[in-house]
């Protein structure tokens, strides 16, 4: 769908555009243009709005102006300003008694034909965007440069190719609420920010969200490591979003580094030197000195807040005997244990180490995949089992090799119960073709059976464990 002709499906429509700025003011110009009934709302005055208000009025546009420009909100359609969060008293209403409630930036991505990068984030987004710009341009591709920067790019959609490329900068009051699928979404960085606009901080950060939310598996998102454990099992297809849990506190966990989180609006993480260093953590000790301190294996583990390191702490770990004797027989028996932790310290080396064992013989299950694993192993009200385990380590081995064991020494009694019954058929058949029935007797064949049973005994009892 073009511009024109989405214009043309709405001139039956009462139409409300909020906010006479940058963006908007070409909007309700187009509009007016093409015969729609648009009532334009600003917080400003007529005096105040000068020349725009002129030149507007000219054109045909009906105002609701002055500290109750919000007081009349009965119409079809509602473009808001990025000003006004969605959640308003008055926009609330609105959309009870049926608006439809958009904006100027989610009407030009539904109609925009070509490929759009979107940009967002608390720091950086004007930088990232131009950069993309920039090395677009470089590629030979026409570029539209839009959003928080560059110029309003709603106006000029019909004039896109499928060829050109659109990047816009985009910020949480645009963004909240919204329904956009940019072909690559980029998010900087997060941290509190704007929270006198925002509900509290997780609704800024759901804002942000939004910018990969209807994104599918043609899609592409770029987030660093702390973005990816933050909106871990978020990443949603074709408008299916989740949202993390409201709260003062929630976090998620860095693969292999640590926890990342956020406390009463303060950045925390709680994890290995990697996980500092990867977000620029001022205070960390040398090196050096961390090997000083951490001398006959033990592991240093770092607390930061803020952006700054707060308690660094030494831990000494040692393996249990009664793990490593049982971690061996596994390993004798090319068996592999599956290791299901958050924990920043459990490596596979550090693991094959404690226990001197190989690290082929260790799997450690990355997290991303630990909501699949809790319902493929959850608790089910009826089953048939002849074997269970306490729930202690050496309790649970004991059962798994056991049930290794059982399963050789069935496999091996069958083989045995074959070959017995096969050669004591090719006995009888040489009997036969030799006309010794009378040598067949009944103490041949019980003779025959006990030495084949006691042949199967001894071969299984040799497997047990």
């Amino acid at each position: 769908m073009t511009l024109n002709e989405y214009i043309d499906s709405i001139k039956h429509k009462r139409i409300c555009v909020i906010g006479i700025g940058v963006s908007n003011t070409p909007l309700i110009k187009k509009l007016l243009a093409s015969g729609c009934d648009v009532t334009a709302c600003d917080k400003r005055t007529a005096e105040q709005l000068g020349q725009e208000h002129t030149e507007l009025s000219k054109l045909g546009a009906k105002f609701y102006l002055g500290e109750d420009y919000l007081e009349h909100l009965d119409f079809d359609i509602i473009f808001r300003t990025p000003g006004l969060m969605p959640f308003d008293g008055h926009l609330q209403k609105a959309v009870e008694r049926g608006a439809e409630l958009t904006s100027e930036m989610e009407l030009f991505m539904k109609l925009c034909p070509c490929k759009i990068f979107a940009v967002t984030g608390s720091d950086g987004k004007t930088t990232t965007t131009t950069i993309i710009s920039e090395l677009l341009k470089a590629q030979g591709y026409t570029v539209h440069l839009g959003g928080n920067i560059g110029r309003p790019l709603l106006c000029d959609v019909d004039n896109m190719n499928e060829t050109d490329v659109a990047v816009l900068e985009l910020s949480s009051f645009q963004l909240h609420s919204m329904v956009c699928k940019p072909d690559v979404a980029v998010i900087t960085n997060i941290s509190p920010n704007h929270l006198d606009k925002h509900k509290d901080y997780q609704d800024y950060i759901d804002a942000k969200s939004s910018i990969f939310a209807y994104q599918d598996e043609h899609d592409r998102l770029v987030l660093d490591e702390f973005l990816r454990a933050l909106f871990q099992g978020q990443v949603c297809h074709q408008g299916n979003r989740r949202t993390g849990a409201g709260g003062k506190a929630h976090g998620k966990y860095a693969q292999a580094l640590g926890l990342c989180g956020w406390i009463n609006n303060k950045r925390v993480l709680f994890g290995s030197r990697e996980l500092m260093t990867g977000h620029n953590i001022e205070g960390l000790p040398t090196k050096t000195k961390e090997n000083e301190l951490t001398e006959g294996g033990r592991e240093a583990i770092y607390l930061s807040v803020s952006g700054n390191l707060a308690a660094m702490f030494v831990v000494d770990i040692k393996g249990s005997k009664a793990v490593r004797y049982w971690l061996k027989e596994l390993e004798k028996q090319e068996m592999c244990v599956l290791v299901r932790s958050h924990d920043a310290i459990i490596t596979l080396y550090r693991i094959a180490k404690l226990y001197d064992i190989s690290q082929e013989m260790v799997k450690i299950l990355p997290s991303r995949m630990h909501e699949d694993f809790n319902a493929e192993t959850a608790p089910v009200k009826h089953t048939n089992a002849s074997m269970a385990c306490a729930g202690r380590f050496p309790g649970f081995v004991q059962l798994l090799l056991g049930a290794k064991s059982i399963r050789s020494a069935a496999c091996l009694g069958v083989i045995l119960q074959t070959a017995s019954a096969c050669l004591g058929l090719v006995i009888a058949l040489v009997y036969l073709s030799m006309q010794a029935y009378a040598e067949l007797s009944a103490t041949l064949f019980i003779l025959y059976h006990l030495i084949w049973t006691g042949v199967t005994l001894l071969s299984v009892g040799t497997r047990r464990i």
